[in-house]
């Protein structure tokens, strides 16, 4: 196994979209599998993700792998 660093890199203000819609898509995905096929609306709402993405002194970063994005994090 090679050794490969965990990083964290800045999601750029172009890439907002598709990181709200892959963390869409992740929540409803496990609410559905959880709990069945009774979600219809994104969870989080557009409007909780935007509030959240906007808030003052908000971080959102890329978690990567060598070259792959595994997911995203936001503080």
């Amino acid at each position: 196994m090679k050794n490969e660093i965990i990083k964290l890199t800045k999601v750029k203000s172009d890439e907002l979209p598709e990181f709200k819609t892959k963390l869409q898509q992740t929540f409803t995905n496990a609410l559905i599998e959880q709990f069945g096929p009774s979600y219809s609306e994104p969870i989080p709402s557009d409007e909780d993700i935007f509030g959240s993405f906007n808030a003052k002194g908000a971080v959102i970063n890329h978690i990567v792998l060598g070259e792959e994005r595994l997911g995203g994090a936001e503080y």
